[in-house]
């Protein structure tokens, strides 16, 4: 098994905050780190390494 994290888009859906340069994974909108940061350490704790 290998975990694939799906992240793009255009940036409108949370506009002003998201744009096409700065997409929403990676904000920071809850906490220090950036959604795109937070989804792969929720990953680690539950996947093997050689899996990410």
């Amino acid at each position: 098994m290998h975990v694939v994290i799906m992240a793009g888009g255009r940036g409108t859906r949370f506009w002003p905050h998201s744009r096409i340069h700065t997409p929403k994974q990676f904000l920071h909108i809850v906490g220090n780190d950036t959604m795109l940061r937070q989804t792969y350490d929720r990953f680690r704790s539950i996947t093997p390494p050689d899996a990410l």
